[in-house]
């Protein structure tokens, strides 16, 4: 089972990270089934049902997204709330999936996995274009006819999904809503580029011996 967990936007940072907040709600359970079907379609498959799971979880903040809802706060105060998809924090696999795009597509942006290194800025993927794709190779093929569905979206750099939970729902964009995960965009980033770079440059004893002079 695939936990869903969800937060709010105007909870301060530093107290939504402490486990002892209960900042953060688990919301539902997303089942990992292993479908009677060939193992080319097995992520397929997947990744719809995670699609489809995420309709129906959040089916009501799309409607409260766009009509608003009352709701009360802590004080006691009613206040008319809308729930737009802010921020969705996810490794690259998993950002991949939201986006529904292919494993070798950047996720926030019209590159390829072999352009990531690139020195110039790629265009943003924004929603509108990879719903047109989808919208576009929907007309062409039918999307449960998955082996060609597959081998057409992948020309296409799309993950096979035809729905997309975000389609629907206002202002969720995700090449915006994908945040840079910390992990291994800023800390594995450093470990296997910089610091390597650093040795290669003064040597490891060298560097060794500059952070022990430094002052404790």
């Amino acid at each position: 089972m695939h936990p869903i967990f969800l937060t709010i936007g105007n909870i301060q940072s530093e107290v939504r990270m402490k486990a002892t907040a209960h900042a953060w709600r688990c919301v539902a359970f997303i089942p990992i089934p292993k479908f009677d079907v060939h193992p080319d379609f097995q992520s397929l498959l997947h990744a719809r049902l995670f699609h489809k799971c995420m309709d129906i979880i959040f089916a009501n903040c799309k409607i409260t997204t766009k009509t608003g809802a009352y709701m009360s706060d802590p004080m006691g105060y009613i206040w008319h709330c809308f729930t737009p998809l802010v921020a969705y924090m996810a490794d690259l696999p998993k950002a991949q999936l939201v986006a529904s795009v292919a494993k070798n597509a950047s996720p926030l942006t019209l590159a390829m996995q072999k352009e990531f290194g690139a020195s110039h800025t790629h265009s943003p993927r924004t929603g509108d274009h990879t719903l047109a794709l989808i919208y576009d190779l929907c007309k062409r093929v039918d999307p449960w006819n998955v082996p060609l569905f597959q081998c057409e979206a992948k020309s296409l750099m799309l993950s096979s999904v035809h729905q997309p939970f975000w389609r629907d729902w206002k202002f969720a964009d995700p090449c915006r809503i994908l945040p840079a995960n910390m992990l291994h965009t800023c800390h594995k980033f450093f470990g296997d580029h910089v610091l390597k770079w650093c040795k290669e440059v003064v040597g490891e004893k060298e560097l060794d011996a500059r952070f022990k002079a430094h002052h404790k």
